[in-house]
């Protein structure tokens, strides 16, 4: 046995880490009022965050007053067109940077509204040239599935229907429309029952009179801008 005061002054000497010198505590203590600091942060940015659908309106009216800017002498890159992001990053993961003639001089009509006959040598960027401007028309229209058909692509043969859907694929794929292709060869009942839910069709003359008159629920209401690749002869 001790003494009896060997207790009670050890009970009396002070502990190295009491509450306030603690560090672990002290540590969580901080972590605690930081999370809590942060998270208030967070809310407030949240709150005062623009949203998306306001940032992306401000965007596309941005783009449309530059449409009249447009000179064709200075464009030397697709970026320097006033395109939205989604279609130049689909042109960059395309590969497409440098405009052929036909595009410098007819992408910067097209995105204004106007009408556009365009004649050149094969090869020489017709598809890109048309194809681009659609993209953007329902892009400034904010074109949703809901709004159905608002581009129509008339080709002439099959193999240039195709042609032109792989285009419109690889430089639209940023974009949230969707495209169909209806050409003859093609199941006429797998095409009717996804052709309401397409935004851009691109088709060959007599499949598109086909469904006209066969397809009930499609119309073109809604169509926004129209193209139509002519066959000249030599």
């Amino acid at each position: 046995m001790g003494e009896p005061g060997s207790q009670q002054e050890k009970k009396k000497q002070p502990s190295l880490f009491n509450n306030r010198n603690d560090p672990v505590k002290n540590f969580e203590k901080w972590k605690k009022k930081y999370t809590k600091k942060k998270e208030k942060c967070k809310i407030t940015r949240k709150q005062n965050k623009t949203p998306e659908w306001q940032t992306e309106r401000e965007s596309i009216s941005r783009l449309v007053q530059r449409y009249s800017e447009v000179n064709t002498s200075e464009i030397n890159r697709f970026s320097d067109f006033p395109l939205s992001k989604k279609t130049i990053r689909g042109l960059v993961e395309a590969q497409y940077r440098l405009p052929t003639e036909i595009q410098k001089q007819t992408i910067g009509l097209a995105l204004q509204g106007k009408d556009v006959l365009g004649a050149a040598k094969t090869g020489s960027g017709k598809t890109l040239a048309f194809l681009i401007p659609a993209l953007e028309c329902l892009y400034r229209q904010q074109w949703t599935s809901d709004d159905g058909l608002g581009i129509l692509i008339i080709s002439p043969t099959r193999e240039l229907a195709y042609q032109t859907f792989e285009v419109l694929r690889k430089v639209g794929r940023n974009h949230e429309f969707s495209a169909g292709l209806i050409i003859g060869g093609k199941d006429l009942k797998q095409e009717s029952a996804r052709i309401h839910r397409t935004n851009i069709l691109i088709c060959t003359p007599g499949r598109l009179l086909q469904h006209m008159d066969e397809t009930s629920f499609f119309h073109t209401s809604n169509l926004q801008m129209l193209g139509e690749f002519l066959a000249v002869g030599k």
